[in-house]
């Protein structure tokens, strides 16, 4: 993670936070597997894996995507976040239609979040001087308030 800009703080806390996930991962496995067998253990932890993935990744990119733009185009970028909530039961639906098998149908899941994956940490990292321009441009509010002054 340093390779990647990041800090000698936050790579650590990366590698710490990943080998707490495998602890606890694996004891949580192991109960299952105890209970309902290997395989459904597996799928249990895949299952979710996914709504770690879906649901729980939507909302931190949510507030990602609010604080990366600046004030005054934040409903944009929101807004263009949620063309994937649109599509997104359509391209489901086509492999469940054409009768792909199981895992046809994860893969055609796990390429989207592939992708969105990389482009998400190909975002640049907001500097202080970017934060500081989003309070820049005035609002609609000053705009009215200095004509109602004048």
């Amino acid at each position: 993670m340093r390779s990647a800009g990041y800090p000698l703080g936050p790579s650590l806390s990366f590698l710490l936070t990943r080998n707490l996930g495998g602890a606890v991962g694996a004891l949580g496995g192991a109960v299952l597997a105890d209970r309902y067998g290997i395989k459904l253990a597996v799928v249990y932890l895949l299952v979710l894996l996914a709504g770690v993935g879906t649901t729980g990744t939507q909302i931190l990119l949510s507030t990602f995507i609010g604080g990366h733009y600046p004030a005054w185009s934040r409903a944009t970028g929101l807004g263009v976040g949620r063309i994937g909530a649109i599509v997104g039961p359509t391209y489901g639906g086509v492999p469940v239609a054409i009768g792909t098998g199981t895992n046809w149908k994860l893969a055609a899941f796990a390429a989207p979040a592939a992708v969105g994956a990389i482009l998400t940490v190909l975002v640049p990292q907001r500097t202080p001087i970017h934060r500081s321009a989003q309070t820049r441009r005035p609002s609609a509010a000053a705009d009215v308030d200095r004509k109602a002054g004048s």
